[in-house]
């Protein structure tokens, strides 16, 4: 499959991410690395908190079961791919991650694109690129980090994504 050159797309819909909610809502923030501050000046930009340790409060036990639940899901984008590098990330409100790029992965020759899935959200945290994106939970998008991209929680709740890397096989 060759490299996905668009923005954002959704590929699938019907994971239930109820386990990962209920599992990673009572974490406090202070036990993530790199915890995130909120901030309410729109031009701080303010590090999400990212986690891709597996033995972190149990994460490698639920990122196996939502990734049990894509599988089943058979999306055709998905067949056949090489998932790994999985992920969390959480924006507290009035977060703003500002525009950047990033390379993915140590075979960067075959990536493909990120799966976002989001776990938590509210109508007002977005993903900019060539426009604003309201994921919503349960959903699955294809993501591509390569072009520049910004995330935004003006909401008042956290927004929380689990996240992997796909690659041919």
């Amino acid at each position: 499959m060759p490299r996905f050159d668009g923005y954002v797309k959704e590929i699938g819909r019907g994971v239930d991410v109820t386990s990962m909610r209920e599992w990673v809502l009572p974490i406090p923030l202070s036990d993530w690395p790199t915890a995130p501050r909120p901030t309410l000046d729109p031009y701080i930009i303010g590090f999400p908190a990212i986690v891709n340790m597996p033995d972190w409060h149990g994460f490698a036990v639920e990122a196996a079961k939502l990734i049990e639940q894509i599988r089943r899901l058979d999306l055709p984008v998905l067949r056949g791919k090489k998932f790994y590098d999985f992920k969390i990330s959480t924006l507290v409100p009035w977060q703003f991650l500002g525009t950047h790029e990033h390379g993915i992965g140590p075979d960067m020759h075959r990536w493909c694109f990120r799966v976002h899935v989001p776990i938590k959200t509210n109508p007002s945290a977005f993903f900019i690129m060539d426009k604003a994106y309201q994921m919503e939970e349960g959903f699955v998008y294809m993501v591509n980090v390569g072009r520049p991209h910004a995330v935004v929680n003006h909401g008042d709740c956290r927004r929380i994504h689990f996240m992997f890397e796909v690659d041919d096989v």
